[in-house]
């Protein structure tokens, strides 16, 4: 499955998607705006960014990406996850 295969899924088979065969590569909690989780997995090639808002526990934001560039909104975790986001995408 690519990309836009998986963005043109309903949300319930784009949540078992992940749930069943992406590899989750890290967890961020952002230092900005509302109490929430972001994961990011590895699935096929690209990425994924599910967001959960932690005060209602409902998943807010499914995104895909393929440049890493997408992640330095996330600049005090980026350098961190960085090498082991490349270490995934070249297996």
């Amino acid at each position: 499955m690519n990309e836009k295969e998986f963005n043109q899924l309903h949300r319930k088979e784009k949540l078992l998607t992940i749930y069943d065969k992406a590899l989750e590569i890290d967890n961020i909690f952002p230092w900005f705006g509302d109490l929430r989780i972001v994961r990011i997995y590895s699935f096929e090639d690209f990425l994924i960014e599910l967001v959960c808002e932690l005060n209602t526990k409902e998943i807010t934001e499914i995104n895909t990406f393929n440049s890493l560039d997408y992640l330095e909104k996330y600049p005090h975790h980026f350098d961190k996850i960085r090498n082991k986001i490349l270490t995934e995408l070249n297996n």
